[in-house]
């Protein structure tokens, strides 16, 4: 058995962060968008000391246990039998970027592990690793996604983008970042808004990219918290506008930002601008 998975990964174009539910995690309200495969995994079963998984990361670190172990040891929880495994993830993206790769590695070995022992998957399962996996296991490229993000409603797909990501010399943890939003909300006695009045907000932004139309900056409730820490996000998105992008913003938590182009002229400029910038790690175009 020599199995070759492709990983995906996703923006939030938009985010708006509500209260805490009953399970003491945040609602959200946000647009998914899909990315193509950017991380592969390969998967063996093992022949010798066939008592555990050996799991392997390259190229870019993953401290802590890895999301694919998690689904793994779960999916035994669930009965499923599945045999020791040797699985290497090549990874692009760093972890704390708000792109979801770490989500995205595991929604593909969901899907191989179905597919290889015939087994459907159970709805609620996805869910218990992470908020993101639903939408990367799933086939939409673009959905609004509500609850913690696992209640998803597809959408047309959006006219074909480049899609321009810049990893920063920082990680943003989620965990901290909605403690401290919580934290700023609450010393502003300053409530989360009303989720449902944001489906409009999303509608627009579909809107104007579907007729290729310039939107500038995406709203996500995280942006003024890291824009604060980390004033060079101001410096990429004015480099984004010089290059006459649709859209640019942050993706989810942080840390990693992008723009929305149908340029290529401007998709240049915007690469030798983020090349000569000292921090940022890692560049990525996406169509």
């Amino acid at each position: 058995m020599n199995h070759v998975v492709y990983s995906p990964a996703k923006l939030n174009l938009t985010l708006r962060v509500g209260g805490r539910n009953g399970d003491g995690y945040h609602e959200i309200v946000s647009l998914f968008l899909r990315l193509p495969a950017v991380e592969t995994l390969t998967i063996n079963r093992k022949d010798e000391d066939n008592v555990r998984d050996d799991l392997v990361t390259h190229t870019v670190a993953v401290p802590g246990v890895n999301l694919v172990t998690k689904a793994a040891e779960g999916l035994r929880k669930l009965g499923w039998p599945l045999p020791p495994l040797e699985i290497s993830i090549w990874k692009q993206v760093p972890p704390g970027t708000g792109f979801g790769a770490g989500s995205g590695n595991a929604a593909a070995f969901l899907g191989w592990a179905s597919r290889y022992l015939r087994l459907p998957l159970p709805s609620h399962f996805a869910k218990s690793l992470g908020a993101d996996v639903p939408f990367l296991l799933g086939g939409s490229s673009l959905a609004l996604a509500g609850g913690v993000g696992e209640r998803l409603e597809a959408l047309e797909p959006l006219p074909r983008l480049s899609v321009f990501l810049v990893v920063p010399t920082w990680s943003s943890s989620t965990a901290e970042a909605f403690a401290d939003l919580d934290y700023r909300r609450k010393a502003a006695k300053r409530s989360a808004g009303a989720l449902a009045d944001y489906r409009s907000e999303i509608e627009g932004v579909v809107k104007a990219l579907r007729q290729g139309l310039p939107i500038g900056f995406l709203p996500n409730d995280f942006s003024a918290l890291l824009i604060e820490k980390h004033p060079d996000y101001l410096a990429f998105f004015a480099a984004a506008q010089e290059a006459k992008s649709l859209a640019w913003g942050i993706s989810g938590s942080g840390s990693g930002a992008f723009a929305l182009l149908d340029d290529g002229r401007g998709l240049s400029e915007l690469m030798s601008w983020a090349s000569s910038s000292p921090w940022i790690t890692h560049l990525f175009v996406l169509e």
